[in-house]
């Protein structure tokens, strides 16, 4: 299943969050990458298994 979402947040520290973000789908084992786009940053997740 993919899910998308977008928020606009002008104000948040983009590489900080997605940071956050990051550690936390690594800390319940999913598999994450980031990748920038032309507006922002992409964060994806997946996770393989029960």
């Amino acid at each position: 299943m993919n899910d998308v979402r977008s928020f606009h947040a002008p104000r948040v520290q983009l590489q900080e969050l997605a940071q956050a973000v990051m550690q936390w789908y690594q800390s319940q084992q999913f598999e994450v990458m980031s990748a920038p786009t032309s507006d922002g940053l992409m964060v994806q997740a997946r996770h393989e298994g029960g």
